[in-house]
């Protein structure tokens, strides 16, 4: 019995708030449970280093300002509270979508998804490429290799089109199986002009934004 309730404080000693002494009162509480590295030193598991950010709660509150990290492996976000530097995993049924600006100032926009191509329904993060009347995603998914000890890029793409979310293969033809032909011709002259290359996801994701604007 005791046993079991020093299980229960350490987990719940780290259902923690960001609302420290000096900090905006609005700005929301962080609900997080602890974090436990399997991989300690291994930062190819992750998407990023620790940057500054802001989530969006499903509730429509925010927290700015954040340290933030994610983790690609586990398809989670970390969260650094920086009154005692613990690590907590923030409860991903509270995430609508969440900003990272990196050390080059880019500005990384991830949304929850959920994903029923599978048998079971399950939610994951989404890396905003392009919004508008298409919409393009990308799933950082990372997969770890046992046999050679390797972090390998498992990349899956998402393309909204009509209301509609379709997954899509990161190749020309595959993608332009979503379009008309009168839409293809569209496509194919706006990333022509723009000097724009269907295999880079950044200038496809520009040239996506450029559709919409027609």
């Amino acid at each position: 019995m005791n046993l079991r309730i020093n299980i229960c404080i350490g987990i719940l000693g780290l259902l923690v708030s960001n609302m420290l002494p000096g900090q905006d009162a609005q700005n929301a509480p962080i609900t997080a449970i602890a974090f436990v590295d399997e991989f300690p030193g291994r930062k190819d598991q992750y998407y990023n280093n620790w940057n500054r950010g802001e989530i969006h709660f499903t509730n429509g509150q925010k927290a700015s300002n954040c340290l933030l990290r994610y983790h690609s492996r586990k398809d989670d976000l970390l969260w650094l509270r920086e009154s005692d530097f613990k690590t907590g995993i923030v409860i991903k049924e509270s995430i609508a979508a969440f900003k990272i600006i990196t050390e080059a100032g880019d500005s990384l926009h991830f949304v929850q998804y959920g994903d029923t191509s599978g048998l079971q329904h399950h939610s994951i993060f989404l890396e905003v490429l392009a919004e508008g009347k298409l919409s393009f995603y990308c799933h950082r998914k990372v997969t770890y290799l046992k046999t050679s000890d390797d972090f390998v890029k498992r990349y899956q793409y998402y393309l909204r089109k009509d209301g509609l979310m379709h997954e899509v293969r990161f190749k020309k033809r595959a993608i332009l199986t979503n379009f008309s032909e009168d839409e293809k011709k569209k496509l194919r002259q706006i990333m022509l002009e723009n000097h724009l290359k269907f295999k880079n996801e950044y200038e496809l994701a520009a040239g996506f934004e450029k559709f919409s604007e027609h």
